[in-house]
C-alpha cells in the first residue's frame, strides 16, 4: 500500500489521541510504554516506508 495509506488514515489520527490516551490513564508507566512503542513504529514507517512491511499470523493449536 501506499504511504500516504498508512500516514493519513491511520498514524496521524493515532499521533493525535497520545496525548487524550495519556490523560485517561493518569500517563501511567505502562500508558507511556505504548505511546512510546507507537512513536518509534511512526518514526521506522516514516524514515524506513520503502523498506518497512507487516506480517499477520494466525496461529491454532492442535492437539
Amino acid at each position: 500500500m501506499p504511504q500516504h495509506c498508512w500516514l493519513d488514515p491511520y498514524y496521524r489520527p493515532l499521533q493525535a489521541r497520545f496525548n487524550d490516551f495519556l490523560d485517561r490513564h493518569g500517563h501511567s508507566e505502562a500508558a507511556r510504554a505504548i505511546v512510546s512503542a507507537e512513536e518509534h513504529e511512526i518514526l521506522l514507517f516514516e524514515t524506513h516506508g520503502a523498506h518497512f512491511g507487516y506480517g499477520v499470523y494466525i496461529a491454532r493449536k492442535v492437539g
